[in-house]
């Protein structure tokens, strides 16, 4: 069941109340100059999933993110981000995903519009969370100590 909200100039909004699920989906988009959409879908349960998407942005440069926040365990179990940029035949993004462990990045660029050609390209790199980051860095420390202490102990017997 889909139940619309007024519309003022330039929005589009609705409410939406699917008859086979428990939830609730809420959309808007306001559209002008610049523009804006959001929309979110709440699970109607004791522990719902939330899940917000949204993006702004004006001519050429966009800004959005999707996140999903399970409630039962209290934890946030998608967060993607993204910045996009579009002008003059050229396309280009930079996305962040699965919580900030990979990180997109590309480009489409239209050479000739006469001869239909374009380049492009697509990169992704894995990253660590910090947590990883931060134990890998502690073990490479206790390694550095432990080896300071052997130099200084072969040092001390050498004398």
């Amino acid at each position: 069941m889909v139940v619309p909200i007024p519309k003022k100039t330039g929005n589009l909004s609705k409410v939406n109340l699917p008859a086979s699920t428990s939830s609730l989906a809420l959309e808007f988009l306001f559209l002008l100059c610049s523009f804006f959409g959001c929309s979110t879908n709440v699970g109607l349960t004791a522990n719902p999933i939330v899940n917000f998407s949204g993006v702004v942005g004006i001519n050429a440069l966009a800004i959005g993110a999707d996140v999903l926040f399970n409630t039962k365990p209290g934890e946030l179990t998608k967060l993607n981000d993204g910045v996009n940029f579009t002008k003059d035949g050229l396309v280009a993004s930079l996305t962040v995903n699965d919580r900030g462990n990979a990180l997109n990045a590309a480009y489409f660029h239209v050479v000739s519009p006469l001869s239909s050609t374009a380049i492009g390209k697509r990169n992704s790199v894995q990253t660590y969370k910090l947590q990883d980051f931060l134990s890998r860095l502690e073990e490479e420390q206790l390694k550095m100590d432990a080896f300071k202490r052997e130099l200084s102990s072969l040092h001390a017997t050498s004398h």
